[in-house]
């Protein structure tokens, strides 16, 4: 080089040249196919553990009579709920009621229960001594 010619500067701003558009499209379609294959698969095994679901439940819990959701029915004053649980559970504890009746079994007070207790003792098992 002579001392007359300099090097001429890069030109500031933006690239002159193309940049190659294969590899950006090959990689987006790519990214594309495996975006869809990934759907695809995602919603055919969800539809299998729905199918796998119904075939094991049966019908839905929350199914009406023809098969249609219905709403869940709410608690609108759950005092009162616990307050009329607490009554029936009170009550089986205090009055006699069948529990089988083709069995012949029933349901006697707590209080009742304590006294045959008493009365006839627990059942022990074959071969063990009286403490």
């Amino acid at each position: 080089m002579s001392g007359t010619e300099q090097k001429a500067a890069p030109a500031a701003g933006y690239e002159r040249r193309d940049a190659r558009i294969r590899p950006v499209v090959s990689a987006g379609a790519l990214l594309l196919a495996v975006l869809v294959l990934g759907h695809c698969a995602a919603r055919g095994l969800l539809a299998g553990f729905e199918r796998g679901a119904r075939a094991a439940a049966g019908r839905h819990p929350m199914a009406g009579e023809r098969g249609e959701p219905i709403a869940p029915v709410l608690q609108s004053d759950p005092r009162e709920h616990a307050r009329r649980h607490a009554a029936r559970e009170q009550e089986a504890l205090e009055t006699y009621g069948w529990i089988d009746s083709v069995g012949g079994v029933v349901r006697v007070p707590i209080e009742r229960a304590l006294e045959l207790v008493l009365e006839e003792g627990l059942p022990a098992r074959a071969g063990e001594e009286e403490r």
